[in-house]
């Protein structure tokens, strides 16, 4: 595996980005105590897009409890629009037994789109940001380095459009000029979303690391990826491409240069301990909510390696993807296994905690509580992905 140099985390430049829209809001009071409704959890996404004069596909839903975590009933919620016109209906809720509030979200006509969940007279509340879909969304261009067949060609192609699915709110055009080379790339004009470089070239030879992929250049004003490499090792590709996996392989990869698995504190917890977890609050709800989770996840399950070699399961496959033991075929496991990798809500949940704007619809059908069963039985056919994180020198460009 070739030797990279590496500047500080992705994650750790999104750390303040994250603080700012956690989907969590606390309250520090002494005073508080059980059966006391002190929290705001949120069990929708907090960032998501839709059509003006629309509903919001997520409707706005948040849980009340106690300092323990315990659902409190019979407490109101105030839904208010703060900014872009639209409206809530209805403007307030009563708390259930299961702590839960919900509303409908009609976006307006033009302009940025916020709502908050409050609780009257205290400072708690989640706000929930849309991006009005009028706009141009978000688009991936690549750039091949190396000769490609067309049928590789097209799983490229293929992967970035599943992406720009799920991904659907657009970023700021960033001009390039003057940016240090991308792992030795020249850089130049202007990107709209997100510059992949493609190369195919000899990594470690047949197995090992099938693929790496990672960012190089990040936006200043978000801390979102706008530049990023992926290469496949090419005494690989014929065999992912005779057993199908090749085209889903470059999906996985494709979204580590998004930002997937480039994590650090908040939003990973435990890093390199056998409790390694995902924090991101639009995760964790779409994982609960969603996919089948159990009700008492507050975090959502990190790869941590245990019981596995370091073969089967290196630094580059810790810490930065789902725990294959729980997730079993999910596609951003460490591992291709099952029939099909599906690309699950929790996913897509994730990259809205990074700051993207998603579509949850874009998910393919999953469900947690059968990926769990199903994985305690080793799939023999399950592909290790190897080191597959590419860790290079970051740039913040404005």
């Amino acid at each position: 595996m070739p030797t990279r140099s590496y500047t500080p985390r992705l994650a750790t430049l999104l750390a303040a980005l994250v603080l700012v829209s956690c989907g969590e809001a606390r309250v520090r009071d002494a005073g508080s105590s059980a059966g006391q409704a002190s929290r705001l959890r949120t069990l929708s996404l907090t960032r998501q897009a839709g059509q003006p004069d629309q509903l919001v596909s997520n409707a706005p839903t948040v849980r009340v409890t106690d300092p323990n975590g315990t659902p409190v009933a019979g407490v109101t919620i105030e839904f208010e629009v703060a900014a872009g016109g639209g409206a809530a209906t209805p403007a307030t809720g009563e708390s259930g037994a299961d702590g839960r509030v919900q509303t409908a979200w009609r976006l307006g006509a033009s302009g940025a789109q916020t709502m908050r969940a409050n609780l009257p007279g205290t400072a708690q509340s989640v706000t929930f940001h849309a991006e009005l879909l009028s706009a141009p969304s978000y688009h991936i261009e690549l750039s091949f380095l190396s000769a490609a067949t067309d049928a590789q060609r097209a799983a490229f192609t293929s992967a970035a459009a599943r992406i720009e699915e799920a991904v659907v709110g657009a970023l700021p055009p960033l001009d390039l000029t003057g940016a240090r080379p991308c792992d030795g790339i020249p850089l130049s004009g202007t990107v709209d979303g997100l510059l992949i470089f493609v190369r195919l070239v000899e990594i470690d030879g047949p197995g090992g690391v099938l693929g790496q992929a990672g960012p190089c250049v990040l936006r200043a004003s978000s801390r979102l990826p706008a530049v990023g490499v992926m290469e496949f090792d090419t005494e690989d590709l014929a065999e992912l491409e005779a057993r199908g996996r090749l085209g889903n392989t470059i999906l996985h990869e494709m979204l580590h240069i998004v930002g997937f698995g480039f994590w650090d504190a908040p939003l990973l917890f435990g890093a390199r301990t056998a409790g390694s977890a995902f924090t991101g609050a639009n995760a964790v709800a779409a994982a609960v909510e969603l996919d089948g989770a159990p009700a008492s996840w507050t975090t959502v399950p990190v790869e941590n390696c245990a019981g596995l070699s370091s073969s089967q399961c290196g630094a580059g496959t810790r810490d930065a993807h789902w725990r294959e033991s729980v997730f079993g075929s999910e596609l951003m496991t460490g591992y291709l296994s099952g029939s099909a990798q599906p690309l699950s809500r929790t996913t897509i949940a994730s990259l809205a905690d990074l700051g993207y704007t998603v579509d949850l619809e874009a998910a393919d059908p999953f469900d947690l509580g059968l990926a769990s069963l199903l994985s305690s039985d080793p799939d023999p056919e399950a592909l290790p992905l190897g080191d597959d994180i590419l860790r290079l020198p970051l740039e913040m460009v404005p």
